[in-house]
């Protein structure tokens, strides 16, 4: 019995802070949110003159060290001015910005590098909100290859800028180890692209159209594996009413890694076995589904809530209980990971070509070929079902509790 509603605390390995997704209508590029930025326009904010160094922007906030320092140990400040625009270094005989300086615009740009008589050129950076842009200016704006990072450092994308956008070949990197190479137009990925799997072994090769997967075939490098599925792959994002377009049709990741028996918690159905060993902090498992309301799931009674999971404050991903077995649907095998306080593995983010923005299954240490996967739901204390308080209650102390 699953209903993972809570919100799962996404305490993520250090060097993968940052969820990097396909689609194309944000501009937030925090974590937490599972931001968007295959078309995210950089617009470089207007350089203005002003050369007033004595005036300081009122401080937004102070970044320290330890939460969001860079490799070599430096630190980032952002400031909100509701004044002007405020230069901090060098400047020429003229007063205009020559040689290193910041600027800090009124919109909250803060550009740092080498000015020319007023204008970045040659090395520098760009932080906006929780971006960090590093590459080479041109008469003011970012061109040529340029990295984006989090502000803690941790790479996001990487390839070639014009006048300030992605344009050229560039690869995403998303918070979960899987990869987009692929190339973007006026800062929005579309034509024939390659998604890597985290594992580097899988991938599917196929059209991005707007920034958002269309269709593809996937493979993979290991010649010894033999491939008894249909390979090609449509987007197949589940909706209110539909919880995909082929549900039996397996993903080949997952066909590699996993499979599906009788539980050894009993009781509890079907259970998720690996079926080549998995090492630690892996993605190990998919966790697709419909798309619903919250408030459908909170009015609803527990037994039809199994296999519901939280994605955002106003999306869970659930699989219906005439839905729940694998004959009927297989296109995804996260649900069918048991409770188990002896957990190996934990909820996370993700991507995935064919569903979009998703939950994952994670291992948290390695795991041997055959082994049951096993998850925390966690529950809080409002939404634990009786049969979750019922083992609590009978289980001795030190002893965790099994059943899904």
């Amino acid at each position: 019995m699953k209903r993972k509603t809570t919100q799962q605390k996404q305490q993520q390995p250090q060097q993968q802070q940052q969820q990097v997704q396909t689609t194309k209508k944000t501009k937030n590029t925090s974590a937490s949110s599972a931001p968007t930025q295959t078309s995210k326009k950089q617009q470089q904010p207007k350089q203005t003159k002003d050369n007033d160094k004595n005036k300081r922007p009122k401080k937004k906030k102070r970044m320290s060290q330890s939460d969001n320092a860079s490799e070599d140990g430096s630190s980032y400040e952002t400031y909100d001015s509701n004044e002007e625009d405020v230069y901090e270094g060098e400047v020429d005989e003229d007063g205009e910005r020559h040689g290193h300086g910041s600027l800090y615009t009124l919109d909250g740009f803060i550009m740092e590098g080498e000015w020319v008589h007023g204008t970045l050129n040659g090395k520098g950076s760009l932080i906006y909100e929780d971006v960090l842009i590093e590459g080479q200016y041109v008469d003011g704006e970012l061109s040529g290859h340029c990295s984006e990072f989090t502000l803690e450092h941790v790479l996001t994308f990487e390839g070639e800028y014009v006048s300030g956008e992605r344009n050229g070949k560039g690869v995403l990197h998303n918070i979960d180890g899987s990869r987009i190479e692929g190339v973007w137009t006026d800062s929005i990925l579309s034509g024939e692209c390659t998604f890597y799997y985290p594992d580097e072994r899988f991938t599917i090769k196929g059209t991005w159209e707007d920034g958002e997967f269309v269709k593809g075939t996937a493979g993979t490098t290991i010649s010894e594996f033999p491939i008894n599925i249909d390979t090609n792959v449509v987007r197949d994002e589940g909706t209110s009413s539909t919880i995909s377009t082929n549900p039996t049709l397996p993903d080949l990741f997952e066909e590699y890694y996993l499979y599906v028996k009788e539980s050894n918690i009993p009781n509890s159905g079907e259970g998720l076995f690996a079926k080549v060993d998995i090492p630690a902090d892996r993605l190990v498992s998919y966790y697709n589904g419909m798309r619903i309301d919250p408030k459908i799931a909170d009015d609803r009674d527990w037994e039809f809530n199994r296999n519901t999971m939280y994605l955002d404050k106003e999306t869970y991903i659930d699989i219906p209980p005439e839905w729940s077995t694998s004959d009927k649907y297989c296109a995804s095998l996260g649900h069918k990971a048991n409770h188990d306080l002896n957990n190996n593995t934990v909820y996370r983010s993700c991507y995935h070509p064919r569903f979009g923005d998703i939950k994952c299954v994670r291992s948290i240490r390695a795991i041997a070929k055959d082994e049951e996967i096993l998850v925390n739901y966690d529950y809080e204390e409002k939404d634990k079902p009786q049969w979750y308080k019922d083992l609590e209650s009978s289980r001795p102390e030190g002893q965790p509790a099994q059943r899904n």
